[in-house]
Formats: C-alpha cells, sequence, structure tokens
C-alpha cells in the first residue's frame, strides 16, 4: 500500500470511529436549567424559581461529582467555582460555573459598574475580622460537558488555575442539584454590604466550598499547586475565611422552604 492510498485509508478508520463513538452516545437528558442545548445564565434565585422547582423529582437526583475552585491567572485574578452535576442516569454531566455578577457581565452590558478599589478602602478590608464578610452577587451559567458550548468556558475566562478540587465518590452524601441551589440561596443573604471588585469572588468562592465539605462531609479535597494564591489580590492576602459560621442553619431553613413550596 503506497504512502496516499495508506493515508485515506486512516483517514477512514478515524471518521469511522467518529461517527460509531457518535451514534452510541447516549442521548442528552432534558432537564430545563441544567440539561438543555443551549448556554444558560441567570441569578441563583432564578435559577431555582424558574427552572429547577419546574422538575423538582428529576433535579433531586442530580447529584454534585465534582467542585473545582478556579482562578484567573490574569486581569483581576478573579476566582469562580465550576461544579460538575451528573444527570440521574449518570451518563451526561452539566459545567455549573458559579460567579460574582460583577466580573461574569459583559463589559458592555452599561447596567453593571465596576468598583475599582483604593488603597484606604484595601487597608480598611484587611483590618476587618474574617466574620465581616463580603455580599455575594451571584451569577451562574450550565452548560453541558463534552459539548461545542463547553468551549464558551475556556474563552470566556482565559487561562485559569485550578486551586483545589472537591470531589464527591459514589458513596459519599453528595449534595442534589437542589440542595446546591438552598446552600448557594443561604450563602446570598449570609454576607454583608461591602461590595468591592475584585475581593468578594474571593470570599464567595472559599465560603461556599468550605460550605460543602461541613454540610455536606465526605468529600475529597485535593490541593492544586497554587492553592495557596487563593484570596491574593494585587500581591495582598485578603480575608477569606470565617464565612461558614451560622450558614448550616441558614442552609436547613433554606431546604424547609424550597420544599414548602
Amino acid at each position: 500500500m503506497d504512502a496516499i492510498h495508506h493515508e485515506i485509508w486512516l483517514r477512514t478508520l478515524f471518521f469511522r470511529k467518529l461517527y460509531r463513538d457518535f451514534a452510541e452516545r447516549p442521548p442528552q437528558p432534558s432537564i430545563f436549567g441544567l440539561f438543555e442545548q443551549f448556554r444558560f445564565r441567570s441569578s441563583v434565585n432564578v435559577w431555582y424559581k424558574s427552572c429547577l422547582v419546574r422538575n423538582l423529582a428529576q433535579i433531586s437526583q442530580c447529584f454534585v461529582n465534582k467542585v473545582l475552585h478556579c482562578k484567573c491567572r490574569a486581569g483581576n485574578e478573579h476566582e469562580f467555582l465550576v461544579f460538575e452535576i451528573l444527570s440521574p442516569a449518570r451518563d451526561c454531566t452539566a459545567l455549573v460555573v458559579l460567579t460574582d455578577i460583577l466580573r461574569a457581565s459583559d463589559s458592555r452590558d452599561k447596567s453593571v459598574t465596576s468598583h475599582p478599589v483604593s488603597l484606604k478602602m484595601y487597608s480598611e478590608i484587611l483590618s476587618r475580622p474574617s466574620d465581616d464578610c463580603h455580599p455575594a452577587l451571584d451569577c451562574l451559567e450550565v452548560v453541558v460537558k463534552g459539548t461545542y458550548q463547553e468551549l464558551y468556558i475556556t474563552k470566556k475566562w482565559g487561562k485559569y488555575d485550578i486551586l483545589r478540587t472537591l470531589t464527591y465518590p459514589c458513596a459519599s452524601a453528595r449534595p442534589s442539584a437542589d440542595q446546591l441551589c438552598a446552600l448557594l440561596e443561604a450563602v446570598k443573604t449570609h454576607g454583608g454590604d461591602i461590595n468591592i471588585d475584585g475581593i468578594q469572588c474571593s470570599w464567595y468562592a472559599n465560603t461556599v466550598f468550605l460550605a460543602l465539605q461541613d454540610i455536606f462531609p465526605g468529600g475529597i479535597v485535593v490541593p492544586g499547586r497554587k492553592e495557596m494564591k487563593k484570596g491574593m489580590h494585587k500581591g495582598v492576602k485578603v480575608s477569606i475565611e470565617g464565612g461558614v459560621n451560622g450558614l448550616h442553619q441558614k442552609y436547613s431553613q433554606q431546604i424547609e422552604d424550597h420544599y414548602a413550596v
């Protein structure tokens, strides 16, 4: 077989395998607000009230498999979380990207402004006790893993590091999607009134990450090579600890409110 025919043969095998893998892939489930054809974006409150509550029976069977605490390498060193949520049949994964609305909003959106941090305000923040938390101006975006929509995450955030990973084994008490939503709503009402761009995202990501470990124990945390960078902004370490105090009770109340709807 000459080189040209060999190349044609290899390409034929490749496309046959590609078609076979595509044909054998199970159909994507259709769950509004979690497993959709297009990218979905909203606040946590809207995510629950407009989407999850409609399919609570299915949503309660979609469990968090993994949580990634990420940090952008450039710009404002923004921190955010990525949740991998399994479908009820465990054959499809949704990616839920959770962040604060200041950084998630398009720069062309004039209704959202960015608040730069002055040296005076920075020193005031650093001098505050850890329990004096920052507000959770949450925003989430949902895509299905393995689809072209997943590329949106990389394109939007650029290069970023995974600071640490929380993985829930099958036998652990991992949170369902509706339980995760209840926790996020509890965190949203847990912060104070400080609204400073570039700082509250670190508190938010850290608080949600630690609260998951506290309320749903049994997960395995693996630190990344650059975990020490969490809470670092402009070369200064910002206080992001203490946010989980009292969250367990707020979460329990939020769960009661959800199921009372």
